[in-house]
């Protein structure tokens, strides 16, 4: 028995897949890397919120209460993290972007002080996993506030 391999950069960050394999599989190995590392930029592209061109970020961006199409893969991930949400009470929350940006954890990782407590009573106004309205249907999300954000 042997192990396939395969290293790559993604997201900000690297990974490492290894596969069992039980023969030497070498005419696979190039195929396959190609197809984790597409399927890691097809994640990338959807869910980054350091790609202002990603489907998140266009989301994030979309400053009115219409529903705004994104793709079935979108849609599934905002259904889990709803259940999650409402499974946690709240603890769990995709709108919280705002808050990880206040503290310098988020794309615009230009925070040299910590928020102040106006700052983040502001920004609390700003969160809610309830004020993203998901619709199967059309496959579209919508906000209730222009300025929610995940």
């Amino acid at each position: 028995m042997g192990v396939m391999v395969f290293t790559g950069n993604t997201m900000g960050t690297t990974y490492t897949v290894k596969i069992a394999v039980t023969d030497d599989k070498n005419e696979e190995a190039a195929p396959l890397s190609q197809i984790i590392q597409d399927s890691l930029d097809d994640i990338n592209q959807k869910m980054s919120t350091y790609r202002p061109d990603s489907e998140l970020s266009r989301f994030n961006q979309h400053t009115d209460s219409s529903p705004f199409p994104v793709s079935p893969e979108m849609i599934d991930v905002f259904t889990m993290a709803r259940q999650v949400s409402d499974e946690s009470e709240g603890a769990f929350d995709v709108t919280v972007g705002p808050l990880v940006d206040a503290w310098g954890f988020g794309p615009k990782n230009n925070r040299d002080q910590t928020p102040t407590d106006e700052e983040l009573h502001t920004l609390r106004q700003r969160i809610g996993y309830q004020k993203i309205k998901i619709d199967i249907a059309t496959c579209s999300l919508s906000k209730s506030a222009p300025d929610i954000q995940c």
